[in-house]
């Protein structure tokens, strides 16, 4: 864990599942996915299948109102950092 200047990012999945009202995977999933990283690059690092991962990011996106991952990724660049907190 480290200090960035007393600005949590606002991708800390716990602040999106509670921003954003999904589940806690989901919210590690989009939070994962908010830079450039792949859906298989994310599946590599959870140990999980590129479907299992597909399969959140479709839920994320009609539980959120989006038509694709492009818009879910476009939220998550325009959240603004939170002060405060450690982040992980």
């Amino acid at each position: 864990m480290f200090r960035l200047l007393g600005r949590r990012r606002s991708n800390d999945p716990r602040l999106l599942a509670g921003m954003l009202g999904v589940t806690q995977t989901e919210a590690e999933v989009a939070a994962a996915l908010s830079g450039a990283r792949s859906v298989q690059s994310v599946a590599a690092d959870r140990g999980v299948s590129v479907a299992t991962v597909r399969t959140q990011v479709r839920r994320l996106i009609d539980k959120l109102g989006f038509a694709n991952l492009g818009q879910l990724k476009a939220l998550l660049a325009s959240l603004p950092e939170l002060p405060g907190g450690t982040v992980a």
